[in-house]
Formats: C-alpha cells, structure tokens, sequence
C-alpha cells in the first residue's frame, strides 16, 4: 500500500501503531518523539517534575493492571514479571516489543511535531 504516515509519540499506543501500519503494507512510515527514549508516560524521569508540558509516571508507581490484561494481545508479558510490575519493568517490555517488531528503523527521536497541517490534495 503506497502512502506516507506519521505517528506522533513513541509511548505504547504510537509504537503499536507503527507495527499495524507496518504489517498493513504502507510504505513509508515516521514516527515521531521529543524526548530520546521510546516509552511516553512510562518512562520516569525526574526533571519531569521541573516541565509544564511534559509528563511521567511517579519513580515508585507500580501498575493497577494484571500483566495479563495489560500485555499487548500477541507479545505476552515475560513470565518472570509479577502480576503488578513497577513502571521500569513496563518500560523495558516496550523497549522489548518495539525491538521484536523492528519498530525502532521508523522511529526518529530527539523530534518534536510543531504543527500539523492537511495536505492541499487531501481530499477529505
């Protein structure tokens, strides 16, 4: 399928996003993060604090959600990880999914998305 798409934000919904465009045949595909990590709210940082525009998880905030429920329905959470994992362990299995479906070669970090404007040929 021919087309050009740009996913912004590499957290969990971006990253599965690029993965579905991918598998569904489009050809050229970007993905856009600030920051230079992929993980969105998932991944802490502690000058997160400090930023009006910028949020994460809290360094000790564990999940409410079984792993079950919250694993991607075809890449399982390892085995090893408890029912409620602490937001490292969330943050290492996106880094883990976004390696085992090639994500990563349409990424392009360290890239904020300013504005959005339609195409004049968009027909919709």
């Amino acid at each position: 399928m021919a087309g050009r798409v740009a996913v912004i934000g590499a957290g969990s919904s971006g990253i599965t996003a690029v993965k579905v465009l991918e598998e569904a045949g489009f050809s050229h595909i970007v993905c856009f993060e600030r920051r230079d990590v992929i993980g969105g709210l998932w991944h802490y940082h502690d000058k997160a604090a400090r930023w009006v525009d910028e949020g994460c998880v809290n360094r000790g905030t564990v999940t409410n959600t079984s792993k079950e429920i919250l694993a991607f329905s075809d890449y399982p959470m390892p085995d090893d990880y408890p029912n409620f994992c602490h937001n490292s362990m969330i943050e290492d299995y996106l880094n883990s999914y976004a390696t085992h479906f090639r994500v990563h070669g349409f990424l392009r970090l360290n890239t904020e998305v300013l504005q959005v404007k339609k195409h004049s040929t968009f027909e919709r």
